[in-house]
């Protein structure tokens, strides 16, 4: 993203520990990625609830990332 650097990403994984983020600088690339457990089952509910969490974390990453926080 732009203005972001590897200091930033430092800060931003410290910073936000439910996900793991990785840039590719060169490419402009910022993933994002978040681990969840589901070994006894999970419902659809679930499933969304997550997802939005997700989409939300993004949002705060790639603001953490690229200094616009």
């Amino acid at each position: 993203p732009p203005g972001a650097n590897a200091d930033r990403l430092v800060e931003a994984n410290r910073d936000h520990p439910a996900v793991t983020m990785t840039a590719d600088f060169a490419a402009g690339t910022l993933t994002v990625a978040r681990y969840l457990v589901l070994d006894h089952g999970v419902t659809m509910a679930n499933i969304g609830a997550n997802v939005n969490v997700f989409l939300g974390m993004i949002t705060e990453a790639y603001a953490a990332v690229s200094g616009t926080n």
